[in-house]
Parts: structure tokens; sequence; C-alpha cells
């Protein structure tokens, strides 16, 4: 039976996809407060209880997706929606991203996290971005899809991506209102580590505190003249300057060993394989089937395509980050600083030392296990592949 838009009529559809998971973290966030005050659980315990519990609005999103794509594609009507249309219910499907984060900021707030200091115009900046993102990417992609084929979609959608992350340190820092460190030694330090270690760096760039959150430090850009390095201003007022200077020696390693570039690639692999393995067992399996249960299927392979890169693409980072441990160690000179600043870091972000927040979709190790791989390779320097 053919799913049509006479039966589930577009505005009930929009209104379940935006609601149910926004009211699901307004039930969450309501739960955990009222839970902590019951048992009268200190901040941070109640962080490692509930903050877990945030994770249920963003799993009923990620099905909202797959159901609502499987239900548009297999309406009859959907390949004739001009990419406008398209461009538009994007937008609109990803108005629960910026409400889930609010409400979870919102609670962080209220138990003293840090993450509750970033600002409600950042978080909407930075929504902005990754809506028309998201909207002119997909948008696009199914115009040129009906019109061009799938090599040339893929093409250009794969230019436009390209586009998109060399142009994205400015954009972050559009998000973030960073601006220069200014002419102060640790600057002067920075850019000698830099230089040392050649590493193009175009500036580094201070996170104000309201807009930074928690204590720590970011590397943007794969290419040479378009990279910044980010530091929050949490990060240069409470840790010492040797520490600071080990954390931000972290993300040079980054930058010199390109982990940004290379986990673009990783992910456009990853989903081209996966996603065209999925296609032909799909194609074969329901050749002599009604159109619409394919086009069904075929937007569920879109969904464990994405899953399937994620996954993969979290656990490369995983490795990365202990490249960049190395790194900093060798910049430094010994292990001491890099580890003193991760157990700083892990107790003022409210991290656990010892579980991971997102199990295997996790972008960094444990703590502990970072501070053990320093222990047993306190001398060995990274060797980009």
């Amino acid at each position: 039976m053919t799913i049509s838009g006479d039966i589930v009529k577009p505005f009930v559809l929009a209104a379940y996809f935006v609601v149910s998971p926004v009211l699901a973290a307004a039930l969450v966030s309501l739960y955990a407060q009222r839970a902590a005050r019951r048992t009268r659980t200190e901040p941070r315990e109640t962080m490692r209880r509930y903050g877990r519990l945030f994770g249920i609005p963003w799993c009923l999103y990620l099905v909202n997706i797959a159901v609502v794509a499987a239900l548009t594609a297999g309406s009859a009507t959907a390949a004739r929606r001009a990419p406008v249309m398209q461009g538009g219910m994007i937008l609109l499907g990803l108005l629960p991203m910026l409400a889930i984060v609010r409400l979870t900021r919102q609670w962080e707030r209220s138990i003293g996290h840090p993450g509750g200091s970033v600002s409600a115009r950042v978080e909407i900046r930075a929504w902005f971005a990754h809506a028309v993102f998201m909207s002119v990417t997909l948008g696009a992609a199914g115009a040129l899809l009906t019109k061009a084929g799938v090599a040339v979609t893929l093409l250009s959608v794969s230019l436009f991506i390209a586009a998109y992350l060399s142009a994205y340190p400015d954009i972050f820092r559009w998000i973030l209102r960073a601006t220069p460190l200014g002419d102060v030694d640790l600057y002067r330090d920075i850019l000698a580590l830099a230089e040392r270690e050649e590493v193009p760096v175009r500036d580094v760039l201070l996170i104000p505190r309201a807009r930074g959150g928690g204590m720590n430090a970011y590397a943007s850009g794969f290419l040479d003249r378009r990279r910044y390095i980010f530091v929050t201003e949490r990060l240069l007022c409470e840790l010492p300057p040797a520490e600071v200077l080990a954390v931000v020696a972290h993300e040079i390693g980054h930058l010199k060993y390109r982990h940004v570039g290379r986990v673009g690639v990783r992910a456009l692999i990853t989903s081209v394989t996966v996603g065209a393995a999925l296609a032909l067992i799909v194609s074969f399996a329901t050749a002599d089937t009604d159109g619409a249960l394919r086009r069904t299927l075929f937007a569920f392979t879109g969904a464990l395509t994405a899953f399937a890169s994620l996954a993969t693409t979290r656990r490369l980072l995983r490795r990365f980050e202990f490249e960049a441990d190395a790194f900093a160690t060798h910049a430094m000179g010994s292990p001491e600083p890099m580890a003193n600043a991760l157990r700083r870091l892990a107790q003022e972000n409210w991290l656990s030392e010892d579980t991971l927040e997102a199990g295997a979709l996790a972008s960094h190790p444990t703590i502990r296990r970072r501070l053990l791989m320093l222990q047993e390779r306190p001398g060995v320097r990274a060797v980009a592949p």
C-alpha cells in the first residue's frame, strides 16, 4: 500500500517531527531536575546519573528522520517537489536540534555545569550555519539526482562539502565571535611552536567566557592559509602557561597530521562504499516489488549509511587523539604538562576519567586511556602516515 499525502497530512507529519523530540527533551529535563532535588544529589553526580538521559530525545530525533524520509520517499508526490520545498522541509526538520540543545543548556546551567554558560545567540548562529548547509546540500542533491544522475550528483555534493569545510574556520569564528588573542607572550609562544613544527597557522583566536562554555582549545582548517587555533578564556585564565601551551600543542598536532582532511576523506569513502552496497542489495532484493516499497527501503539505507559513516569516523577521531597527545609530549619535551592539563580539563569540564559519554560514537578516548598512553610512550613522537 502506498503511503500518500492524503493519508499522512504534511502539517501533521511536520508537527510530530518537530514536537516529539522537543517534548521528550523537556520531560527528561523535568525528570532530572526533580530526581536530583528528591535525592539531594551533588551536581557532578547529577550530571553523571542524568546527563546521558538527554540521549533519548536525540535518538527519537534520528528515528524520526528515518521515518519521515521513508514516508516522503513512499509518497507519489515526493519526486515532484520543488527544491525550494525540499529546503523548507529540511529547515523545519532541523528545528528540533536547536530546541533540544537549548533545553540541555538550561538544565546544565541549573546544576552549574560549564556547558550551560554558552549563550543562546551562539547556538542560534551555529544552527543557522548548519541549517543552511544541510538545506542547500540536500536540496541540490535532490534536484541533481533527478536530472543529472548519481555520478554528477556525488561529484557536485563532494565539491560543495569540500568548499564548506575550507570556509568553516571563518564560519566557526563568526559563530563564537572569536577575536585575536593579541600580542602577548603566549601568542608568540604558540606561533613559534607552530613555525618550529612547520605548521602554518593564520591566527590564534580567543573565545570569550560567555561563548566558549568550558575550558578547551580547538584547531580548525585543513587548508594551510585557512587554519586557526581557538582558545577559550577559561583555559587561559585558569591553567598555568606550560599546560596551556601543551593543550595548544595537541591542537597543532591535529593540524600537522591533517586530521581534519583525513576524517573528511574517510567519511566520504565510507558513505560511498556503504551507500552503494546497500543500494545494490535493495535493488536486487526488491527488483519485482512495488516502487513505493523500494523508495522507502532506499530512504532507510541513507540513515544506515549516515550511521556507519559516523561510527567509522568517530573511531578514527579517537585514534587521532592519541597521535595529537604524542605530538604534544614531543613538543613540550615531557608528558607531564599534557598529563596535568588532561586531569585539570576533566575536572573543570566535568568529564569522567573512566567512561565514555557516548560509547562507540564518542569523539575522544577516556581520559584514563590517554594518561596511560602518555605514561607508556612518553618519548615517542607520532608519525604521520
